[in-house]
């Protein structure tokens, strides 16, 4: 188990603390598709943590309700 930082557990992006895990958004709860958008959220709600400007909760929300650029890897048929 990861001690500290973000990784995937099955369909949820946890981070651990001290080896404590908290989810963070289940990947179905997000309007991103593909496990490369699953990683940048890593990245950003890290940085957001590591800058002091984000809780989770907030983290949560943002990571949930950001939305793919128009006409990007979208379904056609």
């Amino acid at each position: 188990m990861l001690k500290d930082g973000f990784c995937m557990d099955g369909d949820n992006i946890v981070y651990c603390q001290n080896g404590r895990q908290t989810v963070v958004v289940n990947v179905h709860d997000m309007q991103l598709l593909g496990r490369h958008n699953y990683e940048n959220a890593m990245a950003a709600a890290a940085i957001a943590l590591g800058d002091g400007g984000s809780h989770g909760p907030d983290i949560t929300r943002i990571i949930g309700g950001f939305h793919p650029v128009e006409h990007r890897i979208e379904f056609v048929r």
